[in-house]
């Protein structure tokens, strides 16, 4: 459980961002692939949102989004 920090002031965006953004220097690093399981609720999809706006075209071809149908 995280510490909780009476000062932290970021948003849900700027967080979603960020994350994004270090998923992208992992896969500029070791060329890592990623899984993104998508139900289609809001985290999801903020999931699937959050990559696309912050990488790159190449960087999204390492990025695999898996759907059911259930």
């Amino acid at each position: 459980m995280p510490v909780y920090d009476p000062n932290f002031s970021k948003s849900f965006s700027q967080i979603s961002d960020e994350t994004a953004k270090k998923i992208a220097d992992r896969i500029d690093a070791f060329d890592e692939k990623f899984l993104v399981l998508y139900s289609g609720g809001i985290d999801s999809t903020c999931t699937v949102a959050a990559l696309i706006k912050n990488l790159t075209q190449k960087q999204l071809e390492n990025i695999t989004i898996s759907l059911s149908f259930d």
